[in-house]
């Protein structure tokens, strides 16, 4: 029959989505599962990206300061330089026999220079041009004391700021060091991290792309199990209009036996004949038992 045949043909459609329905269940269930597994990494990842984060910008931050005293450094010793040019450009002024003593001057000898001079002002006697020249000498050796005392004292600060900067420099690539192999280490598991984020998206993703087709598949459930309805009512008045169409003919067919039956009763009576009970019930109408 044509609307069994559909009957079964949308129970199968049914049972097809349900196994769907199913199977997209599992799916989602094993998503949610994945997401959490997933979540659980990402907290330990950034658990820890932060403290080797927080070391990267460290490091950083001590990069720049030594680099930056490393400049104010350079900028005084250019300034020192600058006076040690001054000194040689004044130095260059004095004639050659001077100049060529200066090279075996310092502030040990000047100064030893300076205290016999004066110890020969106090000791000896001297005539009057003699202390006037040895007093005017003092001078000089004062003054090239100063200077050379000048030039100690910025000798000193120099060595002292190249030692400095030296030091620094050595602290700089120790950081630069440090910093390369603290920043591997925070590359790979930030690559690490943002690849699982990525995942992790996708699969919120995927699973709202389920739940749009659960709802779909929900739906087509249920535009089938109104069809199966449908069908299933109208297999039952055609069901019911066959009974009652084959229970009509039934008594037609009985009705046509029971004249046929009534009138031979009823001859019978006529003639005198001898009846059975049935056969007197029928000679006078009673037959309404016999068409129930």
């Amino acid at each position: 029959m044509e609307i069994n045949t559909k009957i079964n043909e949308l129970f199968d459609s049914r049972n097809n989505l349900i196994l769907k329905l199913k199977t997209l269940h599992q799916k989602k269930i094993d998503i949610r599962t994945e997401i959490g597994n997933i979540t659980s990494k990402l907290a330990v990842d950034k658990a820890e990206l932060e403290p080797l984060y927080t070391q990267v910008n460290s490091l950083r931050n001590q990069r720049f300061t030594l680099i930056t005293n490393i400049k104010k450094i350079r900028t005084q010793i250019r300034s020192l330089n600058t006076t040690f040019q001054e000194f040689g450009n004044s130095s260059k002024q004095t004639h050659s026999f001077e100049r060529n003593f200066r090279l075996k001057e310092n502030s040990k000898v000047l100064s030893k220079k300076l205290t016999a001079i004066e110890w020969k002002l106090q000791t000896q006697r001297l005539t009057r041009e003699e202390e006037k020249q040895l007093i005017e000498y003092i001078k000089v050796l004062e003054l090239k004391l100063r200077h050379w005392k000048k030039v100690d004292s910025t000798k000193k600060e120099l060595h002292g700021l190249f030692t400095e900067i030296k030091q620094m420099s050595s602290k700089v690539d120790q950081l630069d060091y440090s910093h390369r192999s603290i920043k591997v280490s925070f590359v790979n598991k930030k690559e690490t991290f943002d690849e699982q984020l990525k995942g992790r998206e996708q699969l919120f993703l995927d699973l709202d792309n389920y739940s749009e087709t659960v709802l779909d598949l929900e739906k087509a459930l249920e535009k089938s199990d109104y069809e199966i309805n449908l069908l299933k009512n109208e297999r039952k008045r055609l069901f019911k209009s066959m009974k009652d169409f084959t229970k009509s003919g039934i008594l037609a067919k009985k009705k046509i036996t029971l004249e046929k039956e009534k009138i031979k009763a009823k001859k019978k009576l006529e003639l005198g004949e001898s009846l059975s009970f049935n056969e007197l019930k029928l000679a006078f109408d009673e037959d309404d038992e016999y068409l129930k």
